[in-house]
């Protein structure tokens, strides 16, 4: 055996990986000092329009459409709820229900008393969450959720997706409700692809002119969820969403993966 030939095979073999591990090593370098230009810059832009911003949470760095099934409500599901009756000719896929006797609201923390009742009354109550107190419209708006991440969308919409809205009376009563659903929820298969920053969500918003720069602005609120913007019946995907409340009271979606701004949502009240 040719030793010398056989070391110096060797040696080049390591000189080869050397260089690569010193070029990778640069572009991360490299990478990472852009991410932190990039950061500074957003920051200082914010900054320079009066716009500040709550601790925001890192999210996940890549993310997954997800898809689902809008569940079809069977006589089955109705025979499974207690004190209540179907309040109008059963639609498949939107069940709407009657008390027998109305439920008073609570007086005060509203969404914590309305938990156990949730869970107790309303079919898998528990996937569902607390969106927002409609006074104007007497209505309780809740949302379904996907692994910890409410599935967002424009409650005003005639198509709902999981969305459970409890119906209020003159006498300040929870009478009746409607409900849909979303079921055989799963990731779409693959490692995903890079989600945007929330810090970069909210330099989104001023690109999209969102925020009135006559005043002083902040993102008090950002989470990361899921939001579409074209429900229908049948097999839905959902994308991954930034939902960011500015100044306490305005709703906004960014398109996690490529920045823009979905949907500018109804202002919230706030409980009494």
């Amino acid at each position: 055996m040719d030793w010398s030939r056989t070391k110096t095979i060797f040696i080049i073999a390591f000189l080869i990986l050397d260089i690569f591990l010193i070029f990778a090593y640069l572009d991360k370098r490299n990478n990472s000092k852009y991410d932190v230009l990039q950061m500074a810059t957003t920051e200082q832009n914010l900054s320079t329009n009066d716009i500040s911003y709550v601790d925001l949470p890192e999210g996940d760095d890549k993310g997954s459409y997800i898809t689902g099934n809008s569940k079809k409500f069977t006589d089955r599901d109705i025979r499974k709820l207690t004190g209540q009756k179907p309040e109008a000719d059963k639609s498949e896929t939107l069940l709407s229900m009657k008390f027998d006797k109305p439920i008073p609201l609570p007086d005060d923390n509203l969404q914590e008393k309305m938990k156990p009742f949730i869970e107790s009354n309303i079919l898998s109550g528990s996937q569902y969450t607390f969106w927002r107190y409609d006074k104007a419209g007497k209505r309780l708006i809740y949302f379904q959720q996907y692994n910890g991440k409410t599935i967002f969308q424009d409650d005003l919409s005639a198509n709902s997706l999981g969305m459970l809205v409890l119906k209020i009376n003159d006498d300040n009563q929870i009478y009746a409700y409607q409900q849909s659903m979303l079921e055989n929820l799963q990731k779409n298969e693959g490692d995903g692809d890079t989600l945007v920053s929330a810090l970069k969500a909210v330099e989104d918003l001023l690109y999209n002119n969102s925020f009135d720069l006559s005043k002083k602005n902040k993102v008090t609120k950002a989470e990361l969820g899921y939001y579409t913007q074209y429900p229908f019946k049948g097999k839905q995907a959902l994308a991954p969403a930034w939902h960011l409340v500015v100044n306490e009271k305005d709703d906004y979606f960014v398109n996690a993966f490529r920045g823009e701004v979905i949907k500018a949502n109804q202002p919230k009240q706030t409980l009494e």
